[in-house]
């Protein structure tokens, strides 16, 4: 299926496949390391890839994480 987590909805919804898709993969490793933790550490991924795949949500992104870094996630 693939590294649900990191997936863009897109991805996950239509197995599309894109440098746009390769950009949310990107927020998610940045977010990743600057958390430290997966994404979504508590839940199955079952209910991940259905949270990526109907709302297209992300992680939240703690108000501890300098500006900038905040900014390039939100932009990806």
């Amino acid at each position: 299926f693939g590294p649900i987590r990191w997936m863009a909805p897109e991805s996950i919804r239509k197995k599309e496949y894109s440098s746009k898709s390769d950009v949310w993969s990107f927020g998610i490793v940045l977010w990743e390391i600057l958390n430290r933790k997966v994404p979504w550490p508590d839940k199955d991924i079952i209910e991940v890839a259905m949270m990526i795949r109907e709302t297209g949500c992300s992680p939240p992104i703690s108000e501890e994480t300098p500006s900038l870094f905040a900014s390039i996630m939100s932009s990806c």
